[in-house]
């Protein structure tokens, strides 16, 4: 699967880059950006395994300083399921970072003033708020258990946390 965000849509492809017109996601990303009346995507973040993506819009901008919404959305064969995972108000950037493979988790990145808010995302109603990373040099998963590593360049430390009840 590929998705493409060009011109207020999403488009969607199979391996062979065959347009899949009517795919799931695109109606879903049309939904989320309708329902807050955004032009387009800001960022996008497919699941390497699962039927599971994040999507990013900018819902406002004053002075270079932005509002975003975050959706996570899932599919099967019909309709989407589309969950509003977070309003973000007065930040600089919000970029998904990646899933682990074989489970519902995902990082956030939210930038403002030179510092980078972690949060992380599990399934479809847990946002949680790991705090701020100055000088966030990069972030992986690790496991099992399931745990989230962030690389501080500043103070050369690495900064561990452990996902509470990530389903595989």
């Amino acid at each position: 699967l590929v998705a493409v965000a060009a011109r207020g849509a999403v488009k969607v492809f199979d391996t062979g880059l065959t347009e899949l017109a009517d795919h799931p996601l695109a109606r879903a990303a049309l939904r989320c950006l309708t329902e807050v009346g955004a032009t387009e995507l800001h960022a996008l973040r497919i699941h390497p395994c699962e039927r599971i993506a994040v999507l990013v819009a900018v819902t406002g901008e004053v002075m270079g300083v932005r509002d975003f919404a975050v959706w996570r959305v899932t599919w099967d064969d019909a309709d989407p399921q589309v969950r509003l995972l977070a309003t973000l108000h007065a930040v600089g950037d919000v970029a998904p970072g990646s899933f682990p493979p074989g489970h519902d988790v995902v990082d956030l990145r939210v930038e403002s003033g030179g510092v980078t808010r972690l949060l992380i995302a599990v399934g479809a109603r847990e946002l949680h708020d790991l705090g701020p990373s100055r000088g966030l040099q990069g972030a992986c998963w690790s496991g099992p258990p399931l745990r989230y590593l962030a690389f501080e360049r500043p103070n050369a430390q690495i900064v561990m946390w452990k996902v509470p009840d990530a389903q595989p």
